[in-house]
């Protein structure tokens, strides 16, 4: 009964195959049978900061591509000219109108005043007192200027025309008391500076007004370096609306000449603090995404790895209930353990098994390790985790115990690592069945595929070890190593598959790879019997020509010294060569090398054959290779 007691408590979720191998709540749910409940309680909150901060994160990580970072620095950088192009034009408002210049616009529009009222009061009251009725038109301007020309030609006679025996200058003839009077007011009004002075205020006022109407009233931001409004508009700041309302404002109260009983109000200073503070915090953005380019792989990677901490606490949180569940069901299971143990011996079984399993678990460690030794990968510190997952014994895999294995190894890294631990198991199953490699190679770097094809043959010996590959070099591995005289006694046979005109597949025996006599019989076989169409034939056979030709310039010419897809270099076999039979021959098999090259279907070849060989060529060419061949026999 207390068995089946303990079967009934559920101890395991679904959704713990959703969360993330390494995270902090990942490995808690490995350990709710031992954790502490005040360990557990901190994973089972998950607050609206930590909602923000993944949102945050994942919208940063979905950014985090190499065009769209290169965009969004560049709009970063036009933002920020655009700015340090206003900043500039303030900067130089400032030093152009300021309230000082604000205040002596004032009062120079005063000083104006005052001589308007001065100068025209007087000369209107002149034009009242004598009944001039053309005051103030063009006419009188004229006869103005005619009376301070007349009064002029009199400069050297100060007194003019207070002597008795003043004189028109016209007529030559005394002045009448009525003439002498209002040629004395004119003079004493026309030789006034009031007329001078303020022409003199006007130019300043001009220049004071034309200093104010420079400065532009109209700034606006073109680039978003404030963001976008719901209508995808440029938003303007407040502090720049502002700015232009005070210029507005100056410019307004001096066109309706109201301008005295305004204020200067435009606050450069704190604009310009405003717009560099902007500036500043787009340069530093632009600098921090373009450290996050120069380093994009990493920061992703530890985005990710927040991403996924933060995601699993939600979970977590979500699935509070199902958490505090497990660890109930689990107290109350090793409560019956306990009860069970003072019923029964099954503490002695459970300790058994729990040696078994502590001898099995060591005894892996320690293959797997020569495994990896064997595939020459001890460079890379594995940390083996062992456990259970839905019932079934499970092994991770982690680095520095926290890494998963994909977010740090290449391909190649990792298949190597699977291997080991494929090889691992195979060791310490008891099961000798036949195993099945399919491309075993494939993402292995090259100088580990004659330990491969080692340990290939070493599996070999204990159990059927079937391989299919597309590597040449691990074919070639596999043959030499299987040829050595140790492997005497190992059973073996090689076979390749080629399409027959592309109508089926045929196996062939494959150590025949290596044999000439295996690529003459071909070729006689295609020309005697001339099945299929004439292109195809002959494309086989220089294919097959080709291959001979390889063969016979390893084995004859070059005498075993070296050999195709092999490392090792026979310098005994290098005094048998004839240097000059290479010479006498040399270009006649280069040239049908290369005519070879050019004539297969296989070969990368760039130009277009104009006069593709027939079979007539292909039977020439033939006989002309195995007349060379006999010189070298």
């Amino acid at each position: 009964m207390l068995t089946k007691e303990k079967e009934s408590l559920q101890t395991d979720c679904t959704w713990f195959d959703f969360l993330h191998e390494g995270t902090v709540c990942y490995n808690a749910s490995q350990k709710l049978q031992t954790i502490k409940e005040q360990d557990i309680k901190k994973l089972l909150v998950f607050t609206q900061d930590a909602q923000k901060s993944l949102d945050i994160f994942e919208k940063q990580y979905a950014g985090m591509t190499k065009e769209l970072l290169e965009k969004e620095i560049n709009d970063l950088k036009i933002q920020s000219a655009e700015l340090t192009k206003i900043k500039r034009e303030i900067e130089n408002s400032k030093r152009t109108f300021t309230q000082v210049q604000w205040l002596e616009l004032r009062q120079t529009s005063i000083e104006i005043r005052k001589l308007k009222a001065k100068g025209y009061g007087s000369l209107e009251g002149l034009a009242k007192e004598k009944g001039i009725e053309l005051y103030g038109k063009a006419e009188f301007e004229e006869f103005i200027k005619s009376a301070d020309a007349y009064l002029n030609t009199f400069t050297s006679e100060i007194d003019y025309p207070n002597s008795e025996e003043a004189k028109c200058i016209y007529c030559n003839q005394l002045l009448n008391e009525a003439s002498s009077d209002l040629l004395k007011k004119y003079k004493a009004i026309l030789v006034d500076t009031t007329r001078q002075d303020i022409q003199k205020q006007e130019v300043k006022l001009s220049i004071l007004f034309d200093l104010l109407k420079s400065i532009s009233a109209d700034i606006k931001l073109h680039y978003s370096s404030y963001g976008q409004d719901t209508d995808q508009q440029v938003i303007q700041p407040e502090y720049i609306e502002a700015y232009n309302c005070s210029i507005a404002k100056l410019k307004s109260a001096v066109d309706s000449e109201t301008h005295n009983g305004i204020e200067f109000c435009v606050d450069y200073d704190s604009t310009l603090d405003l717009l560099q503070k902007r500036i500043d915090e787009l340069n530093e953005s632009s600098a921090e995404k373009n450290k996050t380019l120069s380093n994009l792989e990493s920061e992703k990677l530890e985005l990710h790895n927040k991403i996924n901490e933060l995601r699993d606490r939600k979970i977590f949180a979500e699935k509070k209930d199902d958490v505090l569940m497990v660890m109930k069901n689990y107290a109350i299971k090793n409560l019956l353990e306990e009860k069970q143990m003072l019923l029964n011996s099954g503490s002695i079984s459970a300790k058994t098994t729990k040696a078994r399993k502590e001898l099995i678990e060591q005894s892996f460690s320690n293959i797997f390790s020569k495994e990896i030794e064997k595939l020459r990968r001890t460079d890379i510190k594995i940390e083996l985790g062992f456990g259970t997952k839905k019932g079934e014994p499970n092994i991770n895999q982690r680095l520095q115990n926290k890494y998963a294995l994909s977010e740090i190894l290449s391909e190649g890294e990792q298949k190597a690592i699977s291997l080991a631990e494929y090889f691992t198991e195979l060791s310490i199953d008891g099961n000798v069945s036949p195993v099945v490699f399919d491309d075993p190679v494939n993402s292995l770097d090259h100088h580990i595929i004659d330990e491969m094809a080692k340990r290939l043959i070493m599996l070999s010996i204990t159990r059927q070890t079937i391989v299919f590959t597309h590597s040449v070099l691990l074919f070639n591995s596999l043959l030499n190593e299987t040829e050595q005289p140790y492997h005497s006694e190992l059973r073996k046979s090689f076979y390749r598959s080629e399409k027959n005109f592309d109508l089926c597949g045929i196996i062939y025996e494959a150590e025949e790879l290596n044999s000439v006599s295996y690529y003459i019989k071909n070729i006689e076989d295609l020309i005697n019997k001339k099945e299929g169409l004439e292109k195809d034939i002959v494309s086989k056979g220089y294919d097959y020509l080709r291959s001979a030709i390889e063969l016979t310039m390893e084995n004859k010419i070059l005498k075993g010294t070296v050999k195709r897809y092999q490392k090792n270099i026979s310098l005994s076999n290098f005094i048998k060569i004839s240097g000059e039979d290479i010479d006498k021959y040399k270009m006649e098999i280069n040239d049908l090398f290369d005519k070879c090259c050019r004539s297969i279907t296989a070969h990368s070849n760039p130009t277009e054959i104009v006069s593709a060989p027939n079979i007539s060529q292909l039977k020439a060419d033939f006989e002309k290779y195995k007349a060379i061949r006999k010189n070298f026999s």
